[in-house]
This record gives C-alpha cells, structure tokens and sequence, in this order.
C-alpha cells in the first residue's frame, strides 16, 4: 500500500496547448519532487486526472424547440394527440425518421445548420477538432 499523501495540481488550458501543458505539469512536478523518483511521471498507471463538478458550472447554452420535437410533442402531448396511434403506431410510423431526415438534411443544415459549424470551426475548440 501506497503511504504516500496524494499530490493535486490544477491546470488551466486550451485545446492548442493542452498537450504541451499537461507535458510542462508533469515535468515541473517531477523537477520539483512532487513526484518520487521511484514513480514513472509518463506512466498512465500513475497519473489521474480529475474535472470540475459540472453541474455547477454555468455554460450559459441556450436552446430552443426544433421544428421536429414541436411537431412530435403535438402529437404526443399535444393538440393532434389523436393522430399519436395512426401515425406513430402503425405501418405508417416509417414517415417519422423520413420527416426528420428531410427536414435536417434539406431545410435545417443548409438554412442554419451549415453557418453554426463554420463559425464553431473558426474557434479553438474548432481547430481541434479538425487534427483528429
């Protein structure tokens, strides 16, 4: 059994940087004794890495009701809850995934959906995503 008391370090970084950063922590704990010599720094088995209790981070995301869960809760909660059995629980239910399909795909990604992408791929975490 490990005797030793745990060591906590808290890094702050971006998705440029984030590699290099956590390689910079691990070398400044093992310059500074942090870690004994006997322990490998770059051994996964040895390293355990932590996040913040997100559901008490505000990210400030806000959302609205698409066109298609509008639709389905009409029809499942809603006003044309009548037509829930014919339409969802039948052989016709097949027009559901077609619906959302051509909504997505031919109204929704090139009216809003193409923009958002661009300006998220024009941020950091954008750049990112593009080198995996």
């Amino acid at each position: 059994m490990n005797t030793q008391k745990a060591k906590v370090a808290v890094l702050k970084t971006t998705p440029e940087t984030v590699l290099d950063d956590y390689a910079k922590l691990l070398r400044l704990a093992e310059y500074r004794n942090l870690i004994s010599s006997s322990d490998s720094v770059a051994d996964p088995e040895n390293i355990e890495i932590l996040s913040a209790p997100l559901s008490e981070v505000n990210f400030h995301f806000t959302t609205k009701k698409s066109l298609v869960i509008a639709g389905d809760q009409m029809l499942r909660i809603g006003p044309l809850r009548f037509l829930e059995k014919p339409l969802l629980h039948s052989p016709l239910v097949a027009w559901a995934p077609f619906a959302s399909n051509l909504y997505h795909d031919f109204l929704w990604y090139p009216t809003i959906g193409k923009h958002r992408i661009r300006q998220f791929m024009k941020t950091q975490w954008g750049s990112l995503f593009l080198q995996y």
